[in-house]
């Protein structure tokens, strides 16, 4: 049986934005890039926005295209080519020439879609900031937007031993890693245990070990947030390379939790279990906050 049954008409015009994407690196570890939301001024380089689109429409789409504004720095803005929408497709599509911020400061981005004509503009548009960072941040570079999600402390074959997980990161031009952030949860359990800060660099088709931090024990204070841990030694890292920049616990019954942000591509948050040689990749991970 049904009650109370609705139909209504679709506008002739009307496009709906999916996701949303402002990617650098493509092609260098993943063939679409990374998404970096605190970017040091030795780090800047193309940012290629992307958009992607379905038609909520009755009739095709004619010359759709995604617009985006820039706002912050000089500014700037941009389309992709224009292209048809059939009727229930949906598509993909980037702005025909990247940006490359030009100060240090905040970026806000507005992404929409329109096309010939646009009836419903309610569903068109998002929105997205990243940041230049200066000495005052610390020059972070970092791929979480900042908001933490979730969080994880284990995987399901590794409970109460020791674990690493992290970001892989992609370097543009030659720099140091000097320190690494690691962000906790706000569990009573987290404190008085160990935290440590690893780094690997791809070489081949393998993350080799670069240096581990001493370990640190977090304090009631640093508890609920952002843990810095110097590196004794400065790592080297030159462009075209790529990075892994690890979070480890050392496991126990009431393990560290290490906070999540928004969620990434898969085989770009990788991790390592006690005694395992090769990394594993979590699948629809979401980004670590480090």
């Amino acid at each position: 049986m049904v009650d109370d049954f609705i139909v209504r008409e679709a506008w002739d015009h009307d496009q709906q934005i999916s996701a949303s994407y402002h990617r650098s690196g493509l092609g260098v570890f993943m063939p679409n890039g990374m998404e970096y939301y605190m970017i040091p001024p030795t780090q800047l380089t193309d940012i290629f926005f992307i958009g992607e689109t379905e038609s909520m429409a009755g009739i095709t789409q004619v010359n759709a295209k995604l617009n985006v504004d820039v706002l912050g720095g000089a500014g700037d803005s941009g389309t992709s080519a224009p292209f048809d929408l059939p009727v229930a497709a949906s598509d993909s599509v980037s702005c025909t020439t990247p940006f490359v911020p030009s100060t240090e400061g905040a970026y806000n981005v507005t992404y929409f879609f329109d096309s010939d004509g646009e009836e419903e503009p309610t569903n068109d548009t998002m929105y997205d900031l990243f940041t230049d960072t200066n000495a005052a941040q610390n020059f972070v570079y970092s791929r979480d937007n900042g908001f933490s999600s979730s969080s994880i402390s284990n995987v399901t074959s590794n409970v109460g031993i020791p674990l690493l997980i992290g970001n892989v990161m992609d370097i543009f031009a030659t720099d140091q890693i000097g320190a690494i952030d690691i962000v906790v949860s706000d569990a009573e359990t987290n404190v008085g245990q160990e935290v440590f800060a690893q780094v690997m660099i791809l070489s081949g088709d393998v993350f080799v070990y670069a240096d581990q931090s001493e370990n640190h024990i977090i304090t009631p204070e640093e508890n609920a947030g952002f843990i810095t841990i110097t590196l004794e030694t400065p790592i080297d890292v030159a462009a075209s390379e790529t990075v892994l920049v690890l979070a480890g616990h050392y496991g126990g019954g009431d393990e560290v939790e290490f906070r999540m942000a928004q969620g990434g591509d898969e085989q770009t948050v990788l991790g390592y279990i006690s005694g395992g040689a090769d990394p594993f990749l979590l699948l629809e991970p979401s980004a670590i906050m480090n």
